[in-house]
């Protein structure tokens, strides 16, 4: 998981999901449990918070709720980090175009890469 698209746990719990697809609350928890303790109910509000976030989707079959991703890792940061642009833009217009470009130059394969992608 990329820093700062997910908080810590968000994190982990997208990464448990993403690499296992579909489980239940409790075999997260035992999973998580594994590395740290933590508590079911944090478990619970994290999975609930993914859930209103659109990352997770929840279904039940029989008494038991399974949880999945919505999106895949590549597309969450995909999606993440066209928000993020956006929003640099909206809020700094130029400069932020202009501090990207100082940046990319720094880094001549990335300045290759934009060049490459700007000429298909």
């Amino acid at each position: 998981m990329k820093p700062n698209l997910l908080g810590p746990l968000e994190g982990k719990v997208m990464r448990y999901f993403w690499d296992r697809q579909d489980s239940k609350i409790s075999e997260l928890h035992i999973f998580l449990s594994s590395e740290e303790q933590i508590a079911y109910t944090t478990v619970s509000t994290i999975v609930s918070r993914l859930v209103s976030k659109k990352l997770l989707s929840r279904r039940k079959v029989g008494s038991s709720f399974y949880y999945s991703p919505l999106v895949s890792e590549t597309q969450f940061i995909k999606n993440r980090s066209r928000n993020l642009i956006k929003s640099l833009l909206g809020n700094f217009g130029d400069i932020a175009i202009a501090s990207f470009v100082d940046e990319l130059k720094t880094d001549p394969s990335s300045l290759k890469k934009l060049r490459d992608l700007t000429h298909e």
